[in-house]
């Protein structure tokens, strides 16, 4: 009888330590700023340090991947308010690379090789005059210490249409090791809609989106430019 009651007395306690709300877990703390060591200013994209994909699903098997090899960028860049950096991409749509394997009939496709196909042709980049693809940000809108959404315009087969880019800020250097000047790394990734810019689909053999990745090394002006540049605008 004694452990009964003795059982009994336990249970409220019991049922108010199963109330009792369990402590609060610690916030995450916040990612710590990201020092910047590189100054405001224009930079330049070393195109040898340069790549830019762009990949298509292909009958929902696996994802088809072309690099373009021609490709210039101009970055303004604001450190102390990075949404006031800006970016302008220019693409030659012949510099198609798809390094298609076998044998290729020219005669019969009426092109001299598979690259040029997929840059010529009207039911895909349709560059055959030569009119570059263009992007030109309207917008950076920081996501992290080192993230940013850029959203811009992106022009090519005589269309405009806006599209998102995440980028990430992948390395710095206050000075080059080759030149002195400041450099930056930025990777972005992206996708868009062929249909938006008018693009035959080959029939639903390929989906109707394109995933873009760039990855590219921006330089800045060298210290000795600079003071030169300096010292001619105080001559004028």
């Amino acid at each position: 009888m004694k452990l009964k009651f003795a059982l009994l007395a336990l249970v409220p306690a019991m049922l108010a330590a199963c109330s009792e709300a369990p402590e609060t877990a610690t916030e995450t703390e916040a990612p710590a700023p990201l020092e910047v060591v590189v100054p405001s200013g224009d930079y330049t994209l070393d195109k040898r340090h340069a790549s830019l994909h762009w990949s298509v699903p292909h009958m929902g098997l696996a994802d088809y991947v072309v690099r373009m090899t021609d490709i210039d960028a101009q970055l303004t860049l604001d450190t102390e308010n990075p949404s006031n950096s800006s970016i302008t991409f220019t693409v030659d749509p012949q510099s198609v690379a798809a390094h298609l394997p076998g044998d290729w009939d020219a005669a019969e496709r009426g092109y001299a090789s598979w690259d040029a196909e997929i840059a010529e042709d009207p039911k895909f980049l349709a560059g055959a005059d030569g009119t570059p693809i263009t992007f030109t940000s309207t917008s950076v809108e920081p996501t992290g210490p080192s993230t940013a959404d850029v959203t811009g315009d992106l022009t090519f087969r005589g269309m405009t249409a806006p599209i998102t880019m995440q980028a990430e800020l992948t390395g710095q250097l206050e000075q080059h090791p080759f030149g002195g000047m400041p450099a930056v790394g930025f990777k972005a990734t992206g996708t868009l809609k062929p249909t938006d810019f008018g693009m035959d689909l080959m029939g639903g053999a390929l989906e109707d989106v394109v995933n873009i990745e760039f990855n590219g090394e921006f330089h800045g002006a060298a210290p000795e430019a600079e003071a030169e540049g300096e010292a001619e605008a105080a001559a004028e």
